[in-house]
């Protein structure tokens, strides 16, 4: 008896071991430290590189490890990210473009284990310009991008082809000619198809609709053909309770109005119409090259808030805002607005392109005036009657370097002062206050924030001589605490010198 006993206690002493064993064993696996993505090649700034050795995309790790997962063709002039929104909206991949300034490789990295899938080898540069030319669909499961003919730069209606594909695999699943603009954000993907006469005007606007099965094409606007007229431009919104906006670009080589013309539209699905809600003319132009035909919707639906160019130059916008219900139009930003350019490099010593937040409600934008003298705009979209908030980049020539949001939109980070190597001051700013609160002084460049933990990789130059270069490191710093370490340093200093220097251009975190 005593001998079962003594087994029966020994049996529990087992159990009462293994149970935390098998707990342990059954506990969710702590998921892998995300790595920073980084275009690295020999030179001292992003872009700096020689035509026969154009680097590779590599992975860093915390301790500054790398891996490679990409070499890059010689020849290449960029690598960026394919716009704005080259990230998924879960995260789950990540977009980028390998190329010149006319065409190259659009590459889709998806997936934990960093799948590297080629969308296309050879895609126009425009469709990584950024603010609506890629987009994902709002559970991130497909993807689209504007795919612009050869010729697009200098077609008087410049459209090309939308191409929608998988984000988990890359197969196409659709594509459609004939288009200027789309918006894959709602239910349905929306998006504006111009046919145009003999002389390449669009004389006639087809507004669509497509649900996956089928192509609903709901209006159709035709230009004035007594005044000769055409549409040049064209951006629309998602669909949302039967509705849908869009704003066109329109001209007219004969009557009264020869100036550029725009053109906002409300569109009844379930009506299968159209109304031109407002209408305007302004000195400038809607050039095929800049992203300056823009339009917004508010989260809460009441407000749509377009982009209208005001002749300064070819990136310069005013941004205005219809009250949906009374259709009445007011300016919320009257011009200097930067908008993204096909030639204009999110590595390039200049001020960042627009910037929406995750849940949609804030726009940030820099203005820069006549004088040089740069600003930054958060546009609060749910409150079209309040000003923007509004934070000066510093000194004349100072810019608003990057901008980036945490993943709740109440935090807008943002460098403002001087670039490549000048003094300048990484910022807070408290989006519910409009307070903007110094993180730390340095010599920022680029950067992407890491939204888990609210952690930045960012280009720091390092002044090591007077007379010398400053040397490129990136610093991963969180921005809870301050706390940052060096994740890259370029090239070795030898004797006050730079050697073997080399550049990384920080891409994503995966």
């Amino acid at each position: 008896m005593n001998h079962f006993r003594h087994m029966f206690v020994a049996g529990c002493i087992l159990l009462l071991w293994m149970i935390p064993a098998l707990a342990q064993d059954d506990a969710t696996p702590e998921p892998e430290p995300k790595q920073l993505l980084a275009w690295v090649a020999p030179g001292t700034v992003p872009g700096g590189h020689s035509a026969d050795n154009s680097g590779e995309i590599v992975l860093i790790d915390a301790d500054g490890n790398r891996e490679s997962i990409l070499s890059i063709p010689s020849q290449v002039m960029r690598v960026i990210p394919c716009g704005t929104e080259a990230a998924s909206p879960d995260g789950s991949a990540f977009t980028f473009f390998i190329g010149n300034e006319s065409n190259g490789t659009l590459y889709l990295l998806t997936g934990e284990d960093n799948t590297l899938l080629t969308l296309s080898s050879d895609v126009n540069a425009m469709a990584c310009t950024g603010m609506g030319t890629l987009q994902y669909s709002a559970d991130s499961s497909q993807i689209a991008y504007l795919d612009y003919a050869d010729t697009y730069s200098t077609d008087i209606s410049p459209t090309g082809r939308l191409v929608v594909a998988e984000t988990e695999t890359g197969d196409q699943i659709d594509n459609f000619e004939n288009v200027a603009a789309f918006n894959l954000a709602g239910e349905v993907l929306t998006y504006v198809a111009f046919y145009s006469n003999s002389d390449g005007e669009a004389v006639e606007v087809a507004i669509n609709t497509n649900d996956g099965d089928r192509t609903d094409e709901v209006v159709t606007l035709f230009a004035d053909e007594e005044n000769d007229c055409f549409f040049n431009s064209a951006s629309v919104s998602a669909q949302v309770d039967d509705q849908i906006a869009a704003v066109l670009g329109y001209r007219c080589n004969q009557g009264d109005i020869r100036d550029t013309q725009w053109q906002f539209y409300t569109i009844d699905t379930a009506a299968r119409n159209a109304t031109l809600a407002q209408s305007g003319t302004t000195i400038g132009r809607f050039f095929p090259h800049t992203r300056t035909n823009l339009l917004f919707t508010s989260p809460d639906g009441e407000t749509a808030f377009f982009s209208v160019p005001d002749g300064l130059n070819n990136r310069s916008v005013g941004i205005k805002a219809v009250d949906l219900d009374a259709l009445t139009v007011t300016n919320v930003v009257a011009q200097n607005a930067l908008m993204p350019s096909v030639s204009a490099l999110p590595y390039d010593a200049d001020n960042h392109t627009p910037l929406l937040s995750p849940d949609g409600r804030w726009l940030a934008l820099v203005t820069n005036d006549g004088n040089n003298s740069a600003n930054l705009n958060v546009i609060d979209l749910n409150a079209p009657n309040l000003p923007p908030i509004n934070i000066s980049a510093g000194s004349r020539g100072d810019t608003i370097t990057e901008m980036a949001f945490d993943a709740e939109s109440e935090i807008l980070y943002f460098v403002a002062g001087a670039n490549r190597g000048g003094d300048n001051v990484l910022f807070e700013l408290d989006l519910a206050s409009g307070n903007a609160t110094r993180l730390s002084r340095g010599h920022y460049d680029q950067g992407v924030l890491r939204t888990d933990d609210n952690t930045m990789a960012i280009i720091n130059w390092h002044s090591f001589a007077d007379d010398e270069a400053p040397q490129l490191t990136i610093e991963q710093i969180n921005l809870e605490d301050n706390d940052s370490t060096v994740l890259f340093e370029s090239g070795t200093i030898v004797d006050g010198e730079l050697t073997n220097a080399e550049f990384a251009y920080p891409l994503a975190w995966r």
